[in-house]
């Protein structure tokens, strides 16, 4: 059993902002931090992760962020997506890019980041978007395998900082 069943979602609204940033911060490390130098990781997090930055996405009406919480109402993941313009190789005549996708290391394996990506789709129809496109590091071999199981395909690279250094990550989509 994979435990979705007792998930249910949630609007993240800028009131959640420290349990945002503090599982935005989480999620981030434990998908990144094996393969990454810890002063880089350590820069990363503080520069992206603070709460006043992630209350300010919040704010901001061009991003959604919803969280599935388990029955005990503790976060099982979260998925956050951004209206605005896709890189060139997006082909979408309506894209919303899929920013971040993340369940909480518990919820590895139980069908959490499944579950967000459903709602994800189902919030991207409702709002008229024909495909979904994400920036995905070429490294996370686990991240790839998930999205192309679930129909992304690569159609190019995107610059992404990390700490100090700019690395391609690869741009995928999948349509809706």
């Amino acid at each position: 059993m994979s435990g979705t069943e007792s998930l249910f979602l949630h609007h993240v609204t800028p009131g959640d902002a420290a349990e945002y940033a503090r599982v935005a911060r989480e999620t981030f490390y434990d998908s990144y931090a094996a393969l990454s130098d810890p002063a880089v990781m350590a820069t990363h997090l503080h520069r992206n992760f603070s709460e006043s930055l992630q209350r300010a996405e919040l704010e901001d009406a061009a991003n959604t962020v919803v969280v599935a919480r388990g029955p005990d109402g503790a976060w099982a993941g979260f998925v956050a997506l951004r209206r605005g313009d896709p890189p060139a190789a997006v082909t979408g005549a309506m894209p919303l890019h899929l920013v971040r996708l993340y369940a909480v290391k518990a919820w590895h394996g139980r069908g959490a980041g499944a579950f967000l990506l459903d709602a994800a789709c189902g919030l991207a129809r409702a709002d008229g978007h024909d495909q979904l496109w994400l920036q995905v590091w070429e490294r996370n071999v686990r991240a790839r395998r998930f999205y192309a199981k679930h129909r992304f395909v690569q159609v190019g690279t995107h610059p992404y900082r990390f700490g100090d250094d700019w690395e391609d990550d690869l741009v995928l989509q999948r349509d809706l």
